[in-house]
């Protein structure tokens, strides 16, 4: 199966800029928020307009990561190259983050975090001989923006395709919610919800519309703010009327018949302290992104109410 994507853009691959031993400065904010301010990464006879193939990816195989070159190699893909594009954060985390510099400090195990308010963690650039460096790195994930303090997804449309056709073999219509309880920077209350006895730091709730077989299917997380706590998950399903606490090792089961993992959400859906992290380099990669307003629109899903229209999820030869 061939897929093209409308458009790619180059980005430097960073899940955030780190901390080291040494103080950050507000060159290292600048850096971490703005890392195209003085110019976007370059490489040589890659320009805007090139389209990576089966036949010339060879030549940019540095610029992809394994998985994509493989797919490109294959024929699986092509990649047409447009100019690069920053995604800037939102100016009140970004203000959150300067007010904060050099407040959290690594705890003495991991999943330890002391002095942490809102905003990013650690601001300067990760380091080989720092190491706990992957440690802030993970850190600076679970307190990114993700969706801000509070944010909903609806409708949120879920196809399941057969890989080896193409086929969409059935789509759930979702409504997602996420709320941050505590670090909030954005939106009040600031920074914390009152009244959270169970001190969360973050929860997720999931509703499916339909199918009609899935339909009032719910789930609920609450991750705590205590990293080292296992989070809480409670799964109703409609067709039964019954509510279960999922286990914590359903988090990697299969979801909804999906090949989706509970743990995949949102990238990393999971404790920070769940796992061991090693920092093994930086590198500066291209990354694919979809201009919405480029796209053609679906002519198989309605406009939504406020004129909102979906656009076709890829193009695909068989």
């Amino acid at each position: 199966m061939k897929t093209k994507f409308s458009a790619i853009v180059v980005a430097l691959m960073a899940v955030g800029a780190v901390g080291t031993a040494f103080a950050a400065s507000e060159a290292d904010l600048e850096r971490s928020f703005f890392p195209y301010k003085n110019g976007a990464p370059t490489f040589p006879g890659l320009t805007d307009g090139t389209v990576l193939t089966a036949k010339n990816v060879d030549q940019f195989k540095d610029t992809l990561d394994p998985a994509m070159y493989d797919m490109v190699k294959r024929g699986w893909t092509e990649m047409p190259i447009a100019k690069t594009t920053s995604f800037d954060m939102n100016k009140p985390y970004v203000e959150a983050s300067r007010a904060n510099m050099n407040k959290a400090k690594l705890g003495p195990k991991l999943g330890d975090i002391e002095g942490y308010v809102a905003g990013r963690p650690f601001l300067e650039e990760p380091s080989m001989n720092d190491p706990r460096a992957a440690e802030k790195i993970m850190w600076n994930y679970k307190y990114g923006v993700n969706w801000g303090d509070n944010g909903t997804i609806s409708p949120f449309y879920w196809k399941y395709r057969n890989v080896m056709t193409g086929q969409v073999e059935k789509t759930l219509k979702v409504h997602f919610n996420f709320l941050n309880f505590t670090h909030r920077v954005e939106h009040e209350p600031k920074p914390n919800v009152p009244g959270n006895a169970s001190n969360l730091f973050r929860a997720i709730y999931m509703t499916v519309e339909s199918p009609p077989d899935l339909k009032n299917t719910q789930l609920l997380i609450q991750r705590y703010e205590d990293d080292s706590k296992k989070d809480d998950a409670y799964l109703y399903l409609g067709f039964q009327r019954r509510v279960r606490r999922l286990a914590t090792g359903q988090v990697t089961d299969s979801f909804l018949g999906a090949d989706l993992m509970i743990q995949d959400f949102e990238g990393y859906n999971d404790r920070l302290s769940a796992y061991t992290w090693k920092f093994l380099g930086a590198k500066t990669i291209m990354m694919p992104y979809y201009y919405h307003n480029n796209l053609q629109l679906a002519t198989d899903m309605p406009a939504e109410s406020d004129g909102y229209k979906f656009v076709e999820d890829r193009k695909s030869v068989v």
